[in-house]
């Protein structure tokens, strides 16, 4: 590929253009369409919102007119906050920008937090703090995409697009005595530095290989490099790679890289992979990334727009894979190169040529940042041996020796790209951490074959000193261990699942529970840090729209306000919970715990087998309110009503019922009784 200085100026200037957008103004309180309010929760406000004011402190970096009131108040809990609504006009959009900044007022010192929900690109929210040791004065706080989420699943926002922000004032703290007002504006989204890296031009052995062909008469044969037969336009290099497309060819027919290429295809740090080609009619391009890692396949198809002329195409690994598992590219790095051209159409009557040339990973501007990782040893005994950092950076290497610094703690500095990593802490030639899958700070490969300690590199970073074997620092985690009753019900084939809030997968994820033993007592344990909390429900079912979860609504210990689901109070020891499938209960047996269940005890349900009918009859005991709740064996709800506080009797059409056993559960707030039946 010979490139004059002229052209590659023009090259890069269109890079810029493409990918990285100027600045942009998300909110400033100046227009309407810059413009939103912000909801109150978790204080007195709940449900008021914030207003927009006159700029109180016309000084320094904003003298702008108008800027957001912000206020915690008093007594406000330690998460509280105020979210989008509406949502801004403009998207928080970091396919295309690397940071967000906003201008804040602080009446004291503190933190400024913001997260970002609601991902168009299939993103987790994202979370991040920034502090000031300002008070009174204007100081512009930014948040970069890179940092890691301070909240599970503990990824980056790189390549994400969002519509909801919350904010977050003074983030981890009470409210005191006294409402604490503070002013933001200039929400504003700046452009990433971009950087190119070839993967292939054809130029050099080094970014040369060849592709073999599958799907057509070629099967086995692989591509040629040959001299460009279009030097024009965009693209006056000397080689190109020659791709046929035979006649007859399978709608699938492509070609896979073998070898693979010296450059791996590195989208750790988001971004896209262009690629210029020339196809004698419009049609399109598939390209899919193989061998990962870290992550699955991902395929992308882009239309060639013309003909008969040298045209670039990029990918953005943001974009979600048109095949299953239907997932983005980014943060991982991908080995093999598969190519289609014309994805979906069969081979004609003739062969058919078209030619491809420089592959290039345009992304955020890779740096240098120096990381200092810390373990701790001091409940492993004495050590003799050398201590070890093995990682992804060093090839799972001895050569990163650690230094003892004191108490047990061992430190090491390593010169790092910006970029993702794996990596453990080793003693000796043959004690290498054993990290859980269902650790916070770990990634999982190949169905738990490797657990690795993860970090996202985005500068110069001082990790902390983690005990060896933990995400924590020593005497800073608990052990919280999940039994779960299911009562009559059956454990579903796709598993019974721990699901939701804000640190727990949604059903079919790493928190499964497990009935080792047979007993009908589905059990899991886990270590978090000290003071973890989240809202959480159980799943009968790997159900990724939570139709399988069970419905405790009208319980206790259901928040109306987070989906009827349970909360896991801040945890300062270790902990064992035993509860039932359904019920606010202390137990697995799924008996009753509270007088309103013994008070339901001479409710009446009739017939107990029945073909079109059912009838429950009040007893004498309880004349309230109650919500009747019908479910199937698998735990599914199939039917529901409120009974009003004296109505004597309620019926039930059941005709429509498929034939089974079924279970009938009368809840109040104060506890729950669960009835039987079998549908003939």
């Amino acid at each position: 590929m010979k490139l004059t200085l002229q052209v590659l100026c023009i090259f890069g200037a269109l890079l810029l253009y493409n990918l990285a957008a100027s600045q942009t103004t998300i909110l400033d309180f100046e227009s309407e369409e810059t413009s939103t309010t912000f909801q109150y929760f978790g204080s007195t406000l709940d449900g008021t919102f914030s207003e927009t004011i006159d700029n109180p402190d016309p000084s320094g970096i904003n003298e702008s007119s108008t800027v957001l009131e912000f206020i915690k108040p008093a007594g406000a809990q330690t998460w509280a906050g105020a979210f989008s609504n509406p949502d801004p006009s403009v998207n928080v959009d970091f396919s295309a920008n690397s940071k967000l900044c906003v201008k804040a007022w602080l009446p004291r010192p503190g933190n400024v937090t913001i997260k970002l929900e609601n991902s168009l690109t299939g993103g987790a929210d994202w979370i991040t703090s920034a502090e000031t040791s300002e008070s009174e004065s204007w100081v512009e706080l930014c948040f970069e995409a890179s940092d890691i989420s301070i909240e599970a699943p503990f990824v980056s926002a790189v390549g994400q697009v969002y519509t909801r922000m919350v904010v977050f004032a003074y983030f981890g703290e009470a409210g005191g005595d006294e409402d604490l007002v503070l002013y933001l504006d200039d929400f504003e989204t700046h452009p990433i530095e971009l950087t190119s890296t070839v993967v292939l031009d054809f130029e050099t052995d080094e970014t040369s290989t060849d592709f073999q062909y599958f799907g057509s008469t070629l099967d086995g044969t692989t591509t040629e490099v040959i001299a460009n037969p279009d030097p024009s336009g965009i693209n006056t290099s000397d080689n190109v790679l020659s791709y046929v497309k035979p006649a007859g060819s399978e709608v699938w027919a492509g070609a896979f890289s073998n070898p693979n290429p010296q450059t791996p295809v590195d989208a750790s740090q988001g971004g896209e992979l262009c690629v210029k080609v020339w196809s004698p009619q419009p049609g399109n391009l598939a390209i899919k990334l193989e061998q990962s890692d870290t992550g699955d396949d991902w395929i992308i198809t882009q239309d060639i727009p013309v003909g008969g002329e040298w045209v670039e195409i990029c990918y953005n690994f943001s974009e979600a894979s048109i095949e299953a598992p239907f997932t983005s590219a980014l943060g991982h790095v991908y080995e093999r190169i598969v190519i289609f051209f014309d994805f979906g159409t069969a081979g004609g009557d003739e062969d058919t040529n078209y030619f491809l040339d420089d592959m290039l990973v345009v992304s955020g501007q890779t740096s240098v940042a120096n990381v200092t990782f810390q373990v701790d040893l001091s409940e492993q005994g004495d050590i003799s041996s050398p201590v070890y950092l093995i990682g992804s950076f060093n090839n799972w290497s001895q050569d990163t020796p650690m230094n003892e610094v004191g108490n047990g703690v061992y430190q090491v500095d390593v010169m790092l790209d910006n970029g993702i990593y794996e990596y453990l802490y080793m003693i000796g030639d043959d004690i290498t951490e054993s990290m859980s899958p269902l650790d916070e700070c770990v990634v999982v490969i190949n169905d738990g074959e490797f657990v690795n300690r993860r970090i996202v590199v985005s500068g110069n970073a001082e990790l902390e000193p983690v005990c060896f074997n933990s995400c924590y620092t020593c005497g800073n985690a608990v052990q919280i261990t999940f039994n779960l009753g299911l009562g009559e019900l059956e454990g579903d084939e796709g598993g019974v699942y721990i699901a939701g809030g804000q640190a727990f997968d949604p059903p079919g994820g790493r928190f499964r529970l497990i009935d080792d033993n047979g007993d009908g007592v589905y059990s899991i344990s886990f270590t978090r840090g000290v003071g973890f909390t989240s809202f959480y429900t159980f799943t009968n079912g790997n159900c990724p729209d939570y139709s399988c979860k069970e419905d405790i609504s009208g319980q206790d210990c259901a928040n109306p306000n987070n989906f009827n689901d349970r909360l896991l109070e801040p945890v300062m020891s270790d902990i064992v919970i035993n509860t039932c499938f359904g019920l606010c209960v202390d137990n697995v047996e799924c008996t009753p715990t509270s007088v309103t269940e013994y008070l339901l005890e001479d409710f009446v349900l009739m017939p107990t087998i029945a073909d079109s009918k059912v009838m429950l009859q009040r007893g004498s005991l309880y004349d309230g309110e109650l919500q009747i709740n019908i479910y199937n064996i698998q735990g599914q709800l199939v039917s529901n009503r409120i009974m009003p506080e004296f109505e004597s009797i309620t019926s039930f059409d059941i005709s429509g019922f498929v034939s089974g056993l079924y279970l009938m559960r009368l809840n109040t707030s104060a506890g729950s009784r669960t009835l039987k039946f079998i549908k003939q």
